[in-house]
């Protein structure tokens, strides 16, 4: 191979490395946006407003953007158990520490694409948790009831 062969092949393979980052940079800019402190622990519930139910949990995102927020495992889906409680929404997330969505912090909940999406706000950034129901015929009750515990603040 000839030197201007060699010299043509380094450049062409420096100019995609400037390419990717360039096209990378505003995602690393926006994963390391400040980091949403961890909701309270749940404490132990005497008794439920409604019957638990099982679903997946399909992780937490900023509204506003559709960042997967990733810090204390909000990011990582797995099997959970919904628990409406006089305090709240409380996600027992198998295997991650359980989460707990407070009454005041409840902003709505809706069903979008056969999931229950739950929009709460949490040290001022709106947020929304997705969870796919193991009973899907569970998801319209489950916004109700969503719906009037926010009604109730």
């Amino acid at each position: 191979m000839s030197p201007a062969a060699v010299l043509v092949l380094v450049l062409l393979v420096l100019v995609a490395v400037v390419l990717v980052l360039l096209f990378r940079w505003p995602g690393w800019l926006r994963s390391s946006g400040p980091a949403v402190a961890p909701p309270a622990t749940p404490p132990n519930y005497p008794r439920a407003l409604r019957a638990p139910t099982e679903g997946t949990y399909g992780g937490t995102e900023r509204a506003a953007d559709g960042q997967l927020v990733r810090a204390h495992g909000l990011g990582n889906g797995g099997r959970v158990q919904l628990i409406l409680a006089a305090e709240g929404l409380v996600l027992d997330r198998q295997g991650l520490n359980d989460l707990l969505i407070e009454e005041h912090e409840l902003l709505g909940a809706e069903e979008r694409s056969g999931r229950l999406v739950v929009r709460w706000r949490h040290e001022g950034v709106v947020l929304e948790t997705a969870v796919e129901l193991d009973a899907a015929g569970e998801v319209a009750s489950w916004v109700a009831s969503l719906e009037q515990m926010g009604r109730m603040q």
